[in-house]
């Protein structure tokens, strides 16, 4: 039979019914497979084939994986599951490694969900990488993916950040490095430490923090709790509930700072200081992400503009930014709204003339007066900060 195929089924389940498995050839190598998370009939039938059909059976838990198939319906046929776990060491990594070698297939499964994520398989799948035999993976339940679905918490982006250290003092040092994360955290967390993981996420990372703890996904007795890490804290507070968990962050909200006093401090900081103390000092002093600063420092040196003024004022008015490039003058108008287009919309031909005048008076007083080079540009700020820079927005009419 050509490989890929299925072979005729030729057994069946107990008590006569059809199976959910079938029996396929197997290319030499190795295959992850994900299991449930909780309820049985979770399990693909892509991952009922590949456990019944491998030559080799590995897993975290022997017996969980034995119980599982045996709902299942799937026969050891006289193959043994071998034990591979944190503490197994090298040697049953290497025998199974060496079974590939030999022209075997061998599936490995974690107790629950998909291996490798908090769970072992990570020193397998490099050693089978770096043996450079075939590496693939029957996909399956994710208590991750699940809690995402479940939190109400964007899922744009996220960070999962496995198991937090035990200790209070590690947990927070660990919870403090993860505040300007830009996407929403995920955590797993014994039952007995969640009240204490919870007080310590206020702590660390601010209490008003959205938030969510899912318990026993996909089980019985499932159950999500959403609030304010502030109220689940209270809710939780000297309470051991039974169970797996999942603890859900929504990320911080940085907060608003205008572009034009990010550009002038960073300009001046740079003036006397290297381009690492210069952002370390802002984003300090702004309480804004020091990658934040960064770009924009990158973004400023990139362009070669210097800060000439910020907020100039003359006779007709205000202008925002006045950066010189070389012997030419831009001046910018910031304008800020939920959009860079609606921020766009904010700027009126009224504005525009205001901006004419006050640059005819700047430029009155440089060297080579009305003939110096001269662009009008607009930042555009949306809600989240982020900066659009239009170059030659708008002329003299």
């Amino acid at each position: 039979m050509a490989p890929g195929t299925y072979a005729p089924i030729i057994e069946s389940a107990k008590g006569g019914s059809s199976l959910n498995y079938q029996k396929i050839p197997l290319a030499a190598g190795l295959y992850f497979v994900g299991v449930p998370i909780g309820t049985a009939r979770d399990i693909t039938l892509r991952a009922l084939d590949v456990l019944a059909s491998a030559d080799v059976l590995a897993a975290e838990d022997t017996r969980s994986l034995r119980k599982l198939m045996d709902i299942h319906g799937v026969p050891l046929n006289g193959r043994r599951i071998m034990a591979l776990h944190d503490h197994s060491g090298n040697g049953v990594q290497d025998k199974l490694v060496a079974a590939i070698r030999d022209g075997q297939s061998v599936a490995y499964a974690s107790e629950a969900g998909m291996p490798l994520i908090a769970d072992p398989g990570f020193e397998l799948s490099r050693a089978a990488g770096e043996a450079g035999v075939m590496l693939t993976c029957a996909p399956g339940p994710s208590a991750v993916l699940t809690a995402l679905a479940l939190a109400g918490l964007p899922t744009d982006a996220f960070f999962f950040a496995g198991f937090l250290p035990s200790a209070k003092g590690a947990r927070l040092t660990a919870l403090q490095k993860l505040k300007e994360v830009q996407g929403t955290l995920v955590f797993y967390e014994s039952p007995k430490r969640v009240g204490a993981m919870l007080r310590d996420a206020a702590q660390a990372l601010g209490g008003e923090r959205p938030a969510a703890v899912c318990r026993e996904l996909t089980k019985k007795f499932e159950e999500i709790q959403r609030g304010t890490l502030d109220e689940l804290t209270e809710r939780y507070s000297g309470k051991s509930p039974k169970g797996e968990i999942v603890v859900l962050i929504d990320r911080g909200r940085l907060p608003s700072v205008s572009e034009s006093d990010l550009t002038s401090d960073l300009a001046n900081a740079l003036e006397t200081n290297s381009m690492r103390d210069a952002v370390d000092m802002v984003a300090q002093a702004y309480d804004v992400p020091r990658r934040q600063v960064y770009q924009a420092a990158l973004e400023y040196r990139r362009r070669g503009f210097a800060l000439a003024h910020e907020r100039w004022r003359g006779k007709a008015g205000e202008i925002d930014l006045i950066l010189r490039d070389g012997d030419g003058i831009i001046f910018v108008e910031v304008k800020k709204s939920k959009s860079h287009d609606s921020a766009l919309q904010r700027l009126n031909r009224k504005q525009m003339r205001r901006i004419y005048r006050s640059a005819e008076e700047f430029i009155g007083g440089e060297p080579k007066g009305a003939l110096t080079d001269v662009r009008f540009d607009v930042a555009l700020v949306d809600q989240t900060g982020d900066l659009r820079i239009l170059e030659n927005a708008f002329g003299h009419d």
